[in-house]
């Protein structure tokens, strides 16, 4: 990876993995050894998938001194791309908008995977 990028990647994520599942163990391991955040599956909100409503819920369940990470794909709406994601990339930016403001209001700090490096 750093050969070919010149730097460290932020985070280990494998995307669509759930077949991966026995892997975990040794996936954990390697990141661990090698001190690279690993996505928790357990703790994943997807963003996508949630009403705005019931991404406030799960955000007034958030517990101090936890971390919890909520993935959108957010973009810009494309009339000549044919992707069946593509006004879904739209509505996750607008989520994006509306559901910072709640972060805030709740004490919910923003952090990245570079930050769980320390």
């Amino acid at each position: 990876f750093i050969s070919i990028f010149g730097f460290s990647p932020s985070h280990l994520d494998l995307h669509k993995s759930t077949y991966l599942a026995e892997s975990r163990p040794i996936i954990e391991q390697f990141c661990q050894k090698k001190n690279i955040p690993c996505r928790d599956w357990d703790k994943v909100v997807n963003g996508t998938e949630l009403t705005v409503e019931n991404l406030q819920k799960i955000i007034k369940e958030f517990r101090d001194s936890e971390y919890y990470e909520i993935f959108f794909h957010p973009g810009v709406y494309d009339p000549a791309s044919s992707s069946s994601l593509n006004k879904a990339r739209e509505e996750d930016a607008r989520k994006i908008e509306t559901i910072y403001p709640f972060l805030k209001e709740n004490s919910v700090k923003l952090i990245s995977y570079l930050d769980l490096k320390n």
